[in-house]
């Protein structure tokens, strides 16, 4: 039996994404947003500034963005996940 696998592969040339980022000086930031530290090999992290930068996004908001379809999926797939605020 054989198995075929497709994979997608971006051929993105290399740049420094980090000069394309909007500046956040004197907008307000949202107040209900935790923060924490999040340690990223380099080359996780250079892959994900590339794609964040080609869909317009900042880096974290790309990462909350990608987490917050991987929770949907879940959700979807085993049922809503119980939290403290989804409790009420």
């Amino acid at each position: 039996m054989s198995l075929t696998c497709q994979v997608t592969v971006y051929y993105l040339p290399k740049f420094d994404y980090h000069l394309y980022i909007p500046k956040m000086e004197g907008r307000d930031m949202a107040t209900n947003k935790k923060v924490f530290t999040l340690r990223l090999s380099d080359e996780v992290f250079d892959k994900i500034g590339i794609l964040a930068t080609s869909e317009h996004r900042s880096l974290t908001n790309y990462i909350e963005y990608v987490l917050i379809q991987h929770l949907e999926k879940v959700e979807k797939e085993h049922g809503i996940i119980i939290t403290d605020q989804t409790k009420d």
